[in-house]
């Protein structure tokens, strides 16, 4: 930032700071309204996938978003019940987990 050298002191937040100041000057998307988007186009694409199905069965409703362009990858317990998943879609990823 203005030439100068960063060193580790905060490097997140001047790191995520001097990206959004290049987004900026070249009127790109910022980071925060992207992943806004991004949570949104996921809970959307969650939602349908739940409507669409008269029952839930994970199997069908991993058929279902993956018909939607997303990558599932499924986490079993050690006695096979699926204790969470990730969906992936370009560069976004998101986790779900059991509580």
């Amino acid at each position: 930032m203005e030439g100068n050298t960063n060193n580790e002191y905060m490097i997140g937040k001047r790191a995520t700071m001097a990206g959004n100041r290049i987004n900026e000057q070249r009127g790109w998307i910022q980071s925060m309204t992207k992943r806004e988007w991004n949570i949104y186009e996921i809970t959307n694409a969650c939602i349908e996938a739940l409507k669409s199905i008269d029952s839930f069965d994970f199997n069908t409703y991993e058929a279902k978003l993956r018909a939607r362009g997303y990558g599932v990858k499924v986490m079993r317990d050690n006695i096979g019940k699926v204790c969470g998943y990730s969906m992936k879609k370009g560069n976004s990823t998101s986790l779900h987990q059991n509580q």
